[in-house]
């Protein structure tokens, strides 16, 4: 009984003593600016199936990632992907100059402007759709694991893995007959995610400004880059974050974007006519739909500009059915009319 009773107070007392460690923990690592990452790509791990990812990113400096009553943590690089939607799971960050710590501290690489890699190669196939994300943290190995913010999320899509061969694959698109002779030659504004997509079905508002934003680059022949600082709390999707910044889209609210919500004829109307300009568009406004009074009041010149141009049609009976759903199809057609037409 007295071996017992020992263990009972000793228990208590390593537990109290554990609950006055973790009370005193502090953390700078929730209040600081996350990672900004860009350039995703892979690499072959030497000796390894699988790829790992190396980036460019840029952070603020942090000094240490955890106070605690036993000294100064320092915070280092955990990175996170996922696979076609799936669970994030998180991968070792080492700098590519040294190669001694299994762990890299956030302030020894925040000037290496990307000379960092992930150490543990996955394995994904090219038709997948791969995302990455970057984040500070700190850890007591074996006990608890604090994390900051996670920096904006870079989806792999925009690299070709290639083939046996080595040429990068031809995509075959899960679509519509009527579809396929236009999407075979849209691929400049397909983004990687829709490749493998079934392109039959309708098109959400974070789909769509990926492609919107393929669109503004071959009009532009320039590289849209993703805001600075995120306005929206329901997504770090980087491809909305470079709508927004040049203008195409605004959000559903301040500080939503509602990345999931499907997207109807007239908002697509609306994101493209942007993508060309933000200034008013000058065009000769064709014959008036028979529902135009279906149609809001900020879309109608975009839709009537882009009828104009032969970039979106009618849905018959001379009808533009603007609360109509957009398909993936769709929304990629006329992206690659609009370049095509307009560039």
């Amino acid at each position: 009984m007295k071996k017992i009773l020992a263990f009972v107070l000793a228990s208590i007392m390593v537990f109290s003593l554990m609950s006055v460690s973790v009370s005193a923990l502090t953390s700078p690592l929730m209040d600081c600016d996350p990672p900004t990452i860009s350039n995703l790509e892979t690499y072959t791990v030497s000796g390894k199936s699988g790829y790992g990812f190396k980036f460019v990113f840029n952070m603020s400096s942090i000094t240490y990632g955890m106070y605690t009553s036993n000294g100064q943590l320092p915070a280092i690089l955990m990175g996170e992907y996922s696979i076609n939607g799936g669970e994030w799971t998180e991968i070792l960050i080492k700098e590519t100059t040294s190669a001694e710590s299994s762990y890299v501290r956030a302030q020894d690489v925040a000037d290496l402007n990307g000379k960092v890699l992930s150490t543990e190669p996955i394995n994904f196939k090219p038709t997948d759709s791969v995302k990455f994300r970057l984040c500070h943290c700190c850890f007591d190995t074996g006990m608890w694991m604090i994390k900051g913010n996670p920096s904006n999320e870079l989806t792999l899509g925009e690299i070709e893995i290639p083939n046996q061969s080595g040429t990068p694959g031809k995509a075959d698109f899960i679509c519509s007959d009527w579809a396929k002779e236009e999407l075979a030659k849209a691929e400049a504004v397909i983004p990687q995610s829709l490749k493998t997509a079934d392109l039959t079905k309708n098109i959400t508002r974070a789909e769509f400004a990926a492609v919107a934003v393929k669109a503004y680059e071959a009009l532009k022949g320039t590289k849209a880059e993703p805001v600075a600082t995120n306005p929206f709390k329901d997504t770090n999707d980087t491809e909305v974050l470079k709508a927004f910044n040049i203008g195409i889209t605004t959000g559903a609210t301040e500080a939503t974007f509602e990345p999931s919500s499907l997207l109807n004829r007239e908002q697509a109307a609306t994101m493209l006519t942007r993508a060309y300009s933000k200034d008013k568009v000058e065009f000769e406004k064709p014959a008036t739909f028979a529902d135009d009074a279906q149609i809001d009041d900020w879309a109608q010149d975009s839709v009537y500009f882009m009828a104009s141009k032969g970039i979106i049609n009618g849905v018959g009976d001379n009808k533009f059915a603007p609360d109509d759903n957009c398909s993936r199809e769709q929304a990629i057609i006329i992206a690659a009319r609009m370049v095509a037409n307009l560039k």
